[in-house]
């Protein structure tokens, strides 16, 4: 009979290897509970009857999320009391009290997702949370092979292109739908989503988990460490992604400063890269020359989609100025903008929570960044450990980016990583030095 702890390892596992899987649902009587939100409440479960696995400590980030999460709460209330006729309803049809519930109630999700991976972590040794690590990419790199098949699939119309895709909480782009910019410069193509709501979603995931490959794929010997990295790069292409085409350019631009500072010159995956993506730009605007304005206003983000996202950026602040403190509430874009969201997720939070908001935020990333810096410099004698945390550090500042263009908070991969990370020390001291290898 497998022990209590057996149980939640496996559970934790399902977690994980759900986690791509963010636009598929377990069907509920008039709603849908992602399938990675059901497995995170079974592991808050079993930690509950676990006495052994007690007591769930905090430590400072919990604090600072958990008073963000109060300030968005006491936001949200306030301006739930003095709602007007003209924001009771959004242009949805949506209205305020049903909005501001269920807004409140996704981010004491996540703040449950961040306490349970968080106190699990910190419990394994660190060839463990390696492990945990490589199973993440494993599934990624899974996923990303159904993509391959996704795309050669759109093109020749085979079956089983849009599969566990019966999430309500997300608005699921149908296949149709996804050609997005690259279809208005005459590519015969169609953007890959995999089991995301949406290509960007996909793209942006494939992001942090390439972020966390990175060292390994340099440094490493073991060369399914950089097949993994390619075809995870190759899946991000074909998801035609801006925002995770510019996110990988600029974790590339960081790693090669990195390696410079270390005078490592043997820059082969960052050029590799570089190379790809110019030569896929210079063989776009060869081939597709008709259209060529096109293509420049949609690589440089001057297109009417970004036009209309800049255009939000503004009313945004507009909106702000007029609520600085504590913001418009929780949720309550739709009711004072046009725009379903912001577009950018530190808008977003400015707006929603205002200036007190907004600085507990940051402040829990720079706890999480600190931390991580400090961890990294305490390893640095030994190399794997070292390699696991500049791992982490990319997948963070993937997070970071992806926030730029994307504003969302609810996908169970975040809290996942961040997770990671604020383990990651707790977990080290439980091993015995040198244990990675």
């Amino acid at each position: 009979m497998k022990t209590k702890s057996g149980i939640q390892y496996i559970f934790l596992q399902l977690f994980i290897i759900t986690l791509p899987f963010i636009a598929t649902a377990i069907p509920l009587p008039g709603e849908t509970l992602t399938v990675s939100y059901f497995f995170i409440f079974i592991l808050a479960f079993l930690i509950f009857i676990n006495k052994s696995s007690l007591p769930v400590t905090f430590d400072n980030k919990t604090f600072t999320l958990l008073a963000f999460i109060l300030v968005a709460a006491a936001s949200t209330l306030f301006r739930l009391m003095h709602a007007n006729s003209a924001t009771l309803v959004s242009g949805r049809g949506e209205m305020l009290y049903i909005k501001n519930v269920k807004q409140i109630i996704s981010f004491g999700i996540m703040l449950l997702h961040f306490i349970v991976l968080r106190h699990i972590f910190a419990r394994m040794k660190i060839n463990s949370l390696q492990k945990i690590m490589g199973l993440f990419t494993s599934a990624t790199f899974i996923i990303a092979l159904y993509s391959f098949y996704q795309f050669f699939a759109l093109i020749n119309n085979w079956p089983y292109t849009d599969i566990l895709r019966n999430n309500t909480h997300y608005s699921i782009v149908v296949p149709e739908a996804a050609r997005g910019w690259i279809g208005t410069i005459g590519i015969p193509l169609r953007r890959t989503w995999a089991f995301m709501p949406e290509p960007s979603f996909w793209g942006t995931y494939l992001l942090i988990a390439i972020g966390l490959l990175f060292p390994f794929a340099y440094n490493s010997k073991n060369i399914k460490n950089r097949v993994v990295f390619i075809t995870l790069i190759i899946a991000l292409i074909i998801s035609f992604s801006r925002s995770a085409w510019a996110g990988l350019m600029l974790l590339s631009l960081y790693f090669f400063y990195v390696q410079l500072r270390k005078l490592r010159f043997k820059l082969k995956i960052p050029l590799l890269l570089f190379a790809a993506l110019a030569a896929a730009l210079i063989f776009g605007s060869v081939y597709f020359s008709k259209r060529f304005d096109i293509l420049i206003n949609a690589v440089t983000f001057s297109d009417w989609s970004s036009s209309e996202r800049f255009g939000t950026f503004g009313k945004a602040f507009e909106v702000f100025f007029e609520h600085p403190i504590i913001g418009i509430g929780w949720g309550n874009t739709p009711f004072f903008l046009k725009s379903e969201v912001t577009y950018n997720f530190y808008v977003q939070i400015l707006l929603e929570t205002g200036i007190i908001g907004f600085i507990l935020f940051i402040l829990f990333l720079t706890q999480i960044y600190r931390s991580l810096n400090s961890f990294i410099d305490k390893v640095k004698d030994d190399e794997e450990a070292s390699k696991l945390a500049f791992g982490l550090k990319m997948s963070f500042l993937a997070l970071l980016i992806i926030w730029i263009n994307i504003p969302t908070y609810n996908f169970s991969y975040i809290w996942f990583i961040l997770s990671l990370i604020v383990a990651l020390p707790a977990s080290y001291n439980n091993s015995k030095p040198g244990v990675l290898k």
